[in-house]
């Protein structure tokens, strides 16, 4: 799994006895844009996993290059993570982490079963920061890395030589559609591959 390059965030919640907890979290993704879902994959084993999945808000904090240091605070023992953090004054009721590149607020939406995490599914009720900044901490190959802009887009050459890179004949170039039904996070859901 170092392989696959994953956005690096914070998540932040208060517990049932209003104390600020958090984690870092790389499993996260938005699920819907109508209405705003995003969702979060906790490890059911971390001390902080209760606290989250019993909350009703949360807030996820998207990194940009430079706000390492963040991730290094959530590295201390749960309940020393916000020692020296500074924190945004906000009526939304989870911690707003001042330095970080962008935040977005979410109230609890759904938590599913994930194999051995809890997916917990929130619905995006704010955002604020700054959105070309974000986003650009990655955890790549048991690391920090960075994003870089993406590259300009350039009209295909022609279609991607066939194995043994010889040209590609007219059967090999159409694609044909293939109906396969799989289960995510425990529904059914078609796909057309």
């Amino acid at each position: 799994m170092s392989a696959l390059a994953a956005p690096v965030t914070l998540v932040t919640c208060y517990d049932d006895q209003g104390v600020p907890r958090g984690l870092t979290a790389s499993a996260v993704a938005f699920l819907s844009l109508d209405p705003p879902l995003f969702l979060v994959c906790l490890d059911r084993r971390s001390r902080t996993h209760d606290a989250l999945t019993g909350a009703a808000a949360f807030t996820v904090h998207l990194l940009a290059p430079g706000d390492e240091h963040l991730v290094g605070s959530f590295t201390r023992s749960a309940e020393e993570r916000f020692e020296g953090m500074a924190l945004v004054p906000d009526p939304h009721p989870a911690p707003v982490l001042r330095d970080a590149a962008l935040t977005l607020r979410c109230l609890r939406h759904d938590l599913l079963e994930g194999g051995n995490h809890t997916i917990l599914v929130g619905r995006v009720t704010g955002v604020d920061g700054e959105p070309a900044r974000a986003g650009g901490l990655l955890w790549h190959r048991r690391g920090f890395a960075h994003a870089r802009r993406p590259c300009p887009r350039r009209a295909p050459a022609g279609p991607p030589p066939a194995a043994g890179g010889g040209p590609r004949s007219p059967r090999q170039a159409r694609h044909h559609p293939v109906n396969r039904s799989v289960l995510m996070c425990g529904h059914r859901v078609s796909l057309t591959v």
